[in-house]
């Protein structure tokens, strides 16, 4: 970790409460409310309960992954781990157990943090080899599943090769190890 990195953890640590929830995204400290809105929960717990239990696997809300080729800290709404993978006495995973990351847009379309779920986290999920990363947007309506990570060095040419893009109410495929359909109609509200 970078001497940035360092300092910010240690200001997460010793300063902010935990009603909070922080992040360390393109070297800048990003403190939200530790409760989303209410729309927001629905959609993980929708999702959640659309996936369902998969082998070997443990879906974790509100976790934090630590990506080592970006020297950021992110929070994913809903994160799915390799569960033989982690430290169960530690507060950050690595970004090598995370099988698929999932972020949820909320509020404004053209939201700072709308554009960070949908272009800076794409591409450091990337950059760490995070092999599914799915964006549930719904200022669009849209659901957006990208797979198989492209590292290029240097965030910003990082990206998944493969991107599937849905308008809420069409099935969304995911991939192995879910090898299941989600009907997203279930995220219009």
């Amino acid at each position: 970790m970078s001497v940035t990195t360092d300092l910010l953890n240690r200001v997460i640590e010793e300063m902010l409460p935990d009603t909070v929830r922080a992040e360390i995204v393109d070297g800048e400290l990003i403190v939200n409310a530790a409760s989303p809105f209410n729309r927001h929960a629905l959609v993980v717990r929708d999702l959640r309960r659309a996936i369902g239990d998969v082998a070997e696997l443990v879906e974790l809300e509100m976790t934090t992954v630590s990506l080592p080729s970006t020297d950021e800290e992110f929070i994913p709404d809903l994160a799915y781990y390799r569960f033989d993978e982690l430290d169960l006495d530690v507060w950050i995973n690595p970004a090598t157990a995370l099988v698929m990351a999932v972020e949820v847009v909320s509020g404004k379309d053209n939201s700072t943090a709308a554009q960070r779920d949908r272009k800076h986290k794409t591409r450091s999920y990337a950059a760490s080899g995070v092999p599914l990363y799915l964006l549930i947007d719904q200022p669009r309506k849209q659901v957006v599943l990208h797979s198989e990570p492209h590292f290029v060095p240097g965030a910003t040419g990082s990206r998944y090769s493969r991107i599937v893009n849905i308008t809420y109410g069409e099935p969304l495929e995911l991939p192995e190890p879910f090898s299941r359909t989600i009907d997203t109609s279930i995220f219009e509200r």
